[in-house]
Parts: structure tokens; sequence; C-alpha cells
């Protein structure tokens, strides 16, 4: 009995998830469902450091991603790759309508995160979400996650290594960029429980059978677990509606 419900389950998921990622959903998600509110036919979409997915698992539009490298062994029809960096996008001014950039400003040293975000909005026509982690908690937690991975797997994971030797992004000074913006309406949410994450990445990075499946069919509850926003959160979304 416990195969077939185990199986099913697993169809279930498979065929309503196909390479959906719990974690990377939960970031993705409330930018995918702003998105859908505000997008009129025609638009376009630009993503800041999608590699070749990005957000497009969650997100079935065309979508052109700038990275400086993509596994193109992996085929995308909804995704354009254009290789470029952050800090001199290869668009002209006002170029998209929306500019999306999910945790890749923390992978820039800190004394050029400023270029990036410069180059975010001035390539946006209408709408520009950043999304990254930021805060003393988040310090903490992912130092606590690099030395787990480091002990479950005896190497670094590159992108909690990348985290800690570069150190996070400060949101207030984030904020002090953006509101600076005359005319512009700019929005800041919390995005992922702290408690939820660290217990996520726990699951997902220890390499073992069971924590690994279950990270998977955690899945099945992701309708509820987008709205746990709540207290301290990992990463904070900043959306900045530019005026025409």
């Amino acid at each position: 009995m416990w195969n077939i419900i185990r199986d099913r389950l697993k169809e279930y998921i498979d065929t309503n998830y196909g390479n959906w990622d719990l974690t990377i959903a939960l970031r993705y998600l409330p930018i995918v469902e702003d998105i859908r509110r505000s997008y009129q036919q025609g638009e376009n979409i630009l993503e800041v450091g999608s590699e070749i997915q990005g957000i497009t698992p969650y997100l079935k539009m065309q979508v052109t991603g700038v990275d400086l490298d993509f596994d193109l062994t992996k085929k995308n029809q909804y995704l354009t790759p254009v290789k470029g960096s952050a800090l001199d996008l290869p668009f002209k001014d006002s170029s998209f309508d929306y500019v999306l950039s999910v945790d890749m400003l923390e992978h820039i040293p800190e004394a050029k995160r400023k270029k990036a975000v410069e180059e975010m909005v001035r390539v946006t026509r209408k709408k520009i979400y950043l999304s990254f982690p930021c805060g003393l908690v988040a310090e903490k937690a992912d130092i606590s996650l690099h030395k787990y991975y480091l002990e479950k797997r005896g190497e670094a994971y590159p992108f909690l290594k990348e985290h800690v030797e570069l150190g996070l992004p400060d949101c207030h000074q984030v904020y002090e960029w953006l509101s600076s913006i005359k005319g512009n309406d700019l929005r800041v949410f919390g995005n992922t429980s702290l408690w939820l994450w660290v217990m996520l990445l726990k699951f997902g990075l220890s390499g073992e059978k069971f924590k690994s499946s279950l990270y998977r069919r955690l899945l099945l509850l992701l309708p509820i677990l987008k709205y746990f926003n709540f207290g301290s959160t990992y990463r904070k979304l900043f959306i900045l509606k530019k005026s025409r």
C-alpha cells in the first residue's frame, strides 16, 4: 500500500511541478504573481543573473536572461540567453517593461553592488523586482548552513561560500539607493521565514535519501508555504514601480 501511495505522490508532483525546486519557487512566486497581475500583451521581461532557467519554470512567458555564462546543454524555450555583466547591461535605456534579479546581488562584490542596481534601473521601463538575502540573522544562517554542508559533504557549497566570503547586501543601503529616485513607488516585502528557509536547506543539501525525498514532497505544501513570510525573513523583495 505504501509503495502505491508513494508512486502516486511522485507522479502527482512530477506532473504538476515538473522541474520546480521548492526553495527556488519560494523566491520567485511573489514576483510571478505580481507580474501576472499587471502584465499586458506585448510587454517584455529581463532577468539579470538568470542562468538558463531563472524564473521560467514558474512563469511560462518569454524572458531575456543575462548572465556571465549559460549551460546551453539545457534547452529552455522560454529564455533567450544574452551573455553580459550586471555591471554593464548590453541594452538601451528603458528597454524592458519588467526587470528582475533574484539572489544575484550578494554574489557581486560590495563595492560594485550599487552599479548593478543602477544598471537595472536604467534599462527598466515599468517595474523592477530586486530580491536578495540580507540582515544579520540571514548572515548567521548562511554561516551555519555553510558549516552544515561542509560537515555533510566534506566540501564547500559554492553559493553559500560566496555569501560568507562577500557578505550579504545591506538592505537599508539598497533602500536608500532606490528611494532616492524621485517620483517612483517603492515597496519592500519579507520573503521566506528564516526558520523555514534553514529547515528546507538542511533537507535539500543533506545528501541523505530520506531528507532529499521529503524536500521534494514538500512541494505539495507550496500553496501554503508561499505565505510563510512572517517574523524574521531570509531575504527582502524590493519592488520599484517607475513613473512614466
